[in-house]
């Protein structure tokens, strides 16, 4: 068990370092390349959270109001 915690503890490690890495590079492209960016991460961390397909299974929801 401890084990497990401690290669989970250094995948987050790992992790934290490549975010915190592109989001610095984020900050020094130019500003609409750097909201483009931002945009597409957003919208790849909604898609692996699931929350894209929440989104189109409530699309239809919110027209018919």
């Amino acid at each position: 068990m401890a084990h497990n915690k401690i290669s989970t503890s250094r995948e987050n490690n790992l992790l934290n370092k490549e975010e915190v890495k592109s989001w610095f590079k984020l900050y020094s492209l130019p500003k609409s390349e750097n909201y483009t960016q931002l945009a597409q991460i957003a919208a790849e961390d909604r898609r692996l959270a699931g929350l894209e397909e929440w989104r189109r299974e409530s699309l239809p929801l919110r027209l018919a109001k």
